[in-house]
């Protein structure tokens, strides 16, 4: 697979596999509707909360993981989870409430286990889902590698955690989710991978909550080696898609893309670009201007990665030429406010700074991450999500004392609006 160049490298299927990047993606959710453009908007950084005691200034892994779970330009999500300086792990919800972050109630933790956030997504104020994994933990705080698929479901202002369906053969498989989509109280979709004992998937994986249990629904890629969704995206409960990637070992990544009519999900023929190429989020804006983004592999390498960008008009997909020469890079994130109003989270070697990419329906350019950089701080970018073409918020944040044994994370919330609006 495709790296990134630099002084440490990432194999892609590895941090989607653990969701560094994974949950870097545009909006799981069904996206709230697209108002139109008033104003100029513009970047800024807003202030988040501060961290619980427990967290030391440590969210998620080197890079941090959450994701941008948007409701309405007055009510966002940012799920976080902490990393390995709690045992147990916690959840950490910061919540927009259109006027600044606050910290919303976290997820219950059954002892002893605890759970990473690997996607979110709400269909309302007091209905939601965030997917995860629980491990379990001994008393000599060390945890089995082998985790348990795990939901947490927002209602009536309370958290409950709720099992996902199991492996279909749980003493050689588990289920893994990476993202989840909720339409209603009694619609969601969850998508992953199932994997072995070792951590490698062994196929595709899709769950249907109808409002009583999750089951596991038959998806084409089920029993393809190597194949995993990243990111799932609605347009309506009969326009769903799902992204990732197949392949490894003898075979190279090529990137995997299903969609559900509202009867079945069929695999559909998406172009691979130069192999090994993968996708990593999903994002659009209507049935007929959906976005995919991820990375391919540069010409005249084997293993260095360069950006994927793939549209769908309504009725193929296409590979987008065009992009800036910004050299070895993954995109990890996207949001279409519109099909001439589109964003992507660029990821860097070595995480030595952050850009963002945007597309004005005739051209893509890179716009810097507000905030500007330090010294011995290294950016990220976890998920990107909105409502609207003045309202995106992408949740990153800045690594300092990179080269220590406890690396020090500090939130960068950057949201594009109308004055913060």
């Amino acid at each position: 697979m495709r790296t990134l160049t630099g002084r440490r490298t990432t194999v892609l299927a590895t941090v989607l596999a653990t969701a560094a990047v994974t949950a870097v993606a545009g909006p799981a959710a069904a996206q709230p509707a697209h108002p139109t453009q008033q104003c100029t908007p513009s970047w800024s950084i807003v202030q988040a909360p501060a961290m619980p005691p427990a967290f030391h200034d440590y969210l998620g892994d080197k890079y941090g993981q959450g994701v941008v779970a948007p409701i309405s330009g007055d009510d966002v999500w940012f799920p976080s989870y902490t990393g390995q300086n709690v045992v147990p792990d916690e959840t950490w919800m910061p919540r927009w409430n259109g006027t600044s972050l606050t910290t919303a109630p976290t997820v219950p933790k059954p002892t002893p286990t605890f759970e990473d956030v690997q996607g979110a997504s709400f269909d309302s104020a007091s209905d939601g889902w965030i997917v995860g994994n629980s491990y379990v933990v001994t008393t000599a705080g060390t945890y089995d590698w082998i985790p348990e698929p795990t939901a947490a479901h927002w209602q009536n202002g309370r958290w409950t955690t709720v099992p996902l369906a199991p492996s279909s053969d749980p003493g050689e498989t588990f289920a893994q989710p990476h993202a989840v989509v909720s339409l209603t109280a009694t619609d969601a979709w969850a998508v992953g991978a199932q994997r072995t004992s070792n951590g490698g998937a062994v196929g595709a994986l899709v769950e249907h909550w109808d409002g009583t249990a999750w089951d596991t629904v038959p998806n084409p890629a089920a029993n393809t080696d190597g194949a995993q969704f990243m990111k799932v995206q609605a347009v309506s409960a009969r326009d769903i898609w799902a992204v990732g990637y197949a392949g490894g070992g003898s075979s190279p990544w090529t990137p995997l893309v299903e969609h559900y009519d509202g009867t079945s999900w069929t695999e559909v023929d998406v172009p691979a670009a130069s192999t090994p190429s993968a996708l990593a989020a999903v994002s659009a804006s209507s049935a007929t201007d959906v976005w995919a983004v991820g990375d391919q592999t540069m010409a005249g390498t084997s293993d260095t990665a360069v950006p994927l960008v793939e549209h769908f008009d309504g009725t193929s997909w296409k590979v987008v030429d065009g992009l800036p020469d910004i050299g070895n890079a993954k995109l990890t994130g996207v949001y279409a406010a519109s099909p001439t109003d589109v964003w992507a989270t660029e990821q860097l070697p070595e995480h030595t700074s952050m850009q963002l990419l945007h597309y004005d329906g005739s051209s893509w350019t890179q716009v810097p991450y507000p905030g500007g950089a330090e010294y011995n701080a290294y950016p990220w970018a976890m998920d990107i999500g909105g409502t609207g073409p003045d309202d995106v918020w992408v949740l990153g944040g800045i690594t300092t004392n990179y080269t220590d044994s406890e690396w020090r994370i500090q939130l960068r919330i950057a949201h594009l609006s109308c004055g913060g609006k």
